[in-house]
C-alpha cells in the first residue's frame, strides 16, 4: 500500500472498526496530519508479521498513530524507517498498544518519540513491549522511547513496560536531548503511572548528556534486572525522586539505593554485531 492522506496515509480506522492484519505491507505513505500508514480513532489493530516502512507524517505517528481510547496489538512486525515530527514509527495518545517480538528501527521523530511515543494526558494510556528490538532510531526525547504522563487531575494514568527488549544504538539530537528511553511528567504525577525496564538491554546510545534511562523531575521510573551499560554520558540520568533500580548493571549503581546494583562490565557476547548476550563460561572454555 502506499498512498497520500490528510490522515492515516492508507487506512484511517475509526468508531470500533477493527483491523485484522497479516502480512501486510505499508510502504511510503504520507499523511498531512498524523498516522503515516494508518491512524486508530476509538478503533482497534491485530497485526502479525506485517512491514511499516517508510511512511511519514508531518505532525504524529509516522507509521501508526492511536488515539481515542483505541487498542492495537503488534506481532513479529516491523517498522523501519518511518518519520514523523514526534512519535517517528508508532504514537499511542490515551490508548493502549502491545508489540511481541517486534523490530523498531531507524524511524525518526523531529521531536519526541524515535520508535514509539506514548502519553495519558487526557485519558489512560499503556503501552507493553516485550521481546523486541530498538535500534537506530532517532529523536530530541526519548530515541527508542519516549513516555509522557499526564497531570493526575486528568486522569491521565501512564503505564509502559519494557520487559526482554534491546534499546540500541539510538541517537539523541538537539540542545535538549534525553533519553534512548525517557520519562517525562506533566503536571502533578499519578499514582498509578509508571515507566518499567525489565529484564531489558540498554547500550550504545549516544547524541545527548543522558543517553541511557532518563527520569524527568516527578516522573516514576523502575528499573530491574536490567543493563544500563556503554551509552554516551550517563547511563541512568534526571531525577530518580520517585523511581527504584534494582539487581541491575549500569556505571552509576554506587549513587543508587536499590540492592543488587552493579557497576561492572556486562560482558556482551559481540556488540559489534548486535549480540548482546553475555558471555558465559562456556563461552570461555571455547576461546
Amino acid at each position: 500500500v502506499s498512498l497520500i492522506c490528510s490522515a492515516g496515509g492508507a487506512i484511517i480506522a475509526m468508531n470500533g472498526t477493527i483491523l485484522d492484519m497479516d502480512s501486510a505491507r505499508f510502504f511510503g505513505n504520507q499523511a498531512g496530519w498524523d498516522g503515516g500508514a494508518l491512524e486508530l480513532v476509538n478503533a482497534g489493530m491485530s497485526s502479525s508479521n506485517c512491514v511499516f516502512e517508510c511512511n511519514s507524517a508531518v505532525d504524529a505517528g509516522g507509521a501508526v498513530f492511536m488515539l481515542g481510547s483505541s487498542e492495537a496489538f503488534s506481532r513479529f512486525d516491523r517498522f523501519i524507517g518511518n518519520s514523523g515530527n514526534y512519535a517517528g514509527a508508532v504514537g499511542v495518545q490515551d490508548s493502549s498498544f502491545e508489540a511481541n517480538v517486534s523490530l523498531f528501527r531507524n524511524n525518526t521523530a523531529a521531536d519526541n518519540g524515535g520508535g514509539l511515543y506514548v502519553s495519558g494526558l487526557g485519558a489512560n494510556a499503556t503501552a507493553s513491549v516485550y521481546n523486541s528490538v530498538f535500534e537506530g532510531n532517532f529523536a530530541a526525547r526519548g530515541a527508542g522511547a519516549y513516555i509522557l504522563s499526564g497531570p493526575d487531575t486528568a486522569a491521565g494514568i501512564t503505564r509502559v513496560l519494557l520487559a526482554n527488549t534491546e534499546v540500541v544504538n539510538n541517537t539523541l539530537v538537539g540542545d535538549f536531548s534525553r533519553g534512548a528511553v525517557g520519562s517525562f511528567q506533566s503536571g502533578t504525577s499519578h499514582a498509578l503511572s509508571e515507566t518499567l525496564v525489565v529484564n531489558s538491554t540498554v547500550t550504545g546510545n549516544s547524541g545527548g548528556a543522558h543517553n541511557g534511562v532518563y527520569a524527568g523531575a516527578g516522573s516514576r521510573v523502575t528499573v530491574a534486572s536490567s543493563i544500563v551499560w556503554a551509552n554516551a554520558g550517563s547511563g541512568l540520568g534526571g531525577d530518580w525522586t520517585g523511581g527504584s533500580v534494582t539487581h541491575s548493571i549500569f556505571p552509576e549503581a554506587a549513587d543508587f539505593a536499590g540492592t543488587g546494583n552493579l557497576n561492572a562490565d556486562p560482558l556482551f557476547r559481540d556488540p559489534g554485531t548486535g549480540d548482546f548476550a553475555l558471555v558465559s563460561t562456556w563461552d570461555e572454555c571455547a576461546v
